[in-house]
């Protein structure tokens, strides 16, 4: 029982570790009047789990703003934009209707994606009634940057994060009472996996027009 409560523990210990911050290894960003401008449409969502496709592209904006290599058209105003002639085509945007999109916009790369997965694995047990848990969840997203210019792909990274969410619980019969089926518990993992994936895409974006 002992060395399961160290093996969890250590599980737990390992997931929540801060790694050095990815964002700080990229190269100084360019004169204003260089920058690429950009904008991210609603990623696809092939996973069990609702809204991440939506909340990738948030991130991504998000980061592609803070970065400071990109002149970023916020997806808000990108609906503003775009009015309702691509409205009904948010969702399913094949490449030339990104660049027709693109163009419209004003940008000089238009990036969309997929979430294509997202696992959860989790671990538990109880000792005394007293339950300890993790959920570690891995996220795998592929985006797409094209050019409007040429239509051409110009990036395509495959991205993998994972995150553990750690929980205590007081169950009953020494049972902890985990509610892993319905996703509330590793919530808070997948939105730093998301992050984390989001991080590593806009590392590669930076890197393939540098």
């Amino acid at each position: 029982m002992l060395l399961g409560v160290l093996v969890l523990i250590s599980i737990i210990s390992v997931g929540c570790l801060d790694d050095a911050d990815p964002a700080s290894a990229r190269p100084a960003p360019p004169p204003a009047e260089r920058r690429a401008g950009v904008a991210v449409l609603e990623f696809e969502n092939s996973s069990q789990i609702r809204g991440v496709g939506r909340g990738m592209a948030e991130r991504l904006d998000s980061e592609l703003l803070a970065c400071g290599w990109f002149d970023v058209i916020t997806r808000r105003n990108l609906d503003d934009i775009l009015g309702e002639h691509f409205e009904q085509q948010q969702a399913f945007v094949d490449d030339s209707t990104a660049v027709e999109m693109g163009k419209v916009a004003g940008v000089d790369y238009m990036i969309m994606g997929n979430v294509i997965n997202v696992s959860a694995e989790p671990y538990a047990l109880s000792v005394g009634g007293v339950g300890v848990g993790a959920t570690r969840v891995e996220v795998d997203v592929s985006i797409q940057m094209i050019s409007v210019q040429t239509g051409r792909l110009t990036a395509s990274p495959y991205v993998s994060a994972s995150n553990v969410s750690p929980q205590i619980a007081v169950g009953r019969a020494g049972l902890p009472r985990f509610a892993y089926g319905d996703g509330s518990d590793y919530s808070a993992a997948v939105e730093k996996a998301i992050e984390e994936a989001a991080v590593d895409a806009v590392n590669q974006l930076i890197a393939a027009i540098e």
